[in-house]
């Protein structure tokens, strides 16, 4: 059984309004809608950074935005083959209480993002429930980002590469 929440009443759970579907030339905001559900913000104060697929300034624009909101984005690559539940729980056991996004590809076929802690996902901004089954296609990893002050980062950009989104 899937437990929904009401958006209006807690900004930490809210859905994404675009279904990833390039055929039908509309590229999902699950990014946006996860980094606005850990900001606590409304969905559609966050831009929607992944514009068409393969875009290669998403990741610029994204930055880019985070660092106009005093923030910078902290990514860090596990190993496909190590299993999501591995993944969680290591996260979970070492950084108990941080809510982070974890990004890997879903049941529809796609990248996408989700909210996790404590070891589990807790929440799938999803129209579909889509979830995380999988690495991200085509690097093999699970991608955990966390965002963190800028005053503790020295300018430099991220270097993470595009991987497409759901």
């Amino acid at each position: 059984m899937v437990m929904t929440r009401e958006v209006d009443t807690d900004l930490r759970y809210q859905t994404q309004a675009n279904r990833h579907d390039p055929a039908n030339g509309i590229y999902g905001d699950c990014a946006r809608t996860a980094i606005a559900c850990m900001l606590e913000v409304p969905r559609d104060d966050v831009p929607h950074f992944y514009e068409f697929d393969g875009d290669p300034d998403f990741y610029k624009k994204m930055d880019a935005w985070l660092r106009d909101h005093g923030l910078a984005r902290v990514s860090m690559a596990f190993n496909g083959d190590d299993g999501l539940n591995s993944v969680l729980s290591c996260i979970g056991h070492l950084n108990p209480g941080l809510r982070f996004l974890l990004v890997g590809a879903s049941k529809t076929g796609v990248n996408h993002v989700v909210i996790c802690q404590d070891g589990k996902i807790d929440h799938d901004p999803s129209i579909t429930q889509s979830g995380i089954v999988g690495p991200c296609e085509p690097d093999g990893f699970y991608w955990m980002e966390f965002f963190t002050p800028t005053r503790f980062v020295d300018g430099k950009e991220n270097r993470r590469a595009d991987i497409g989104g759901d």
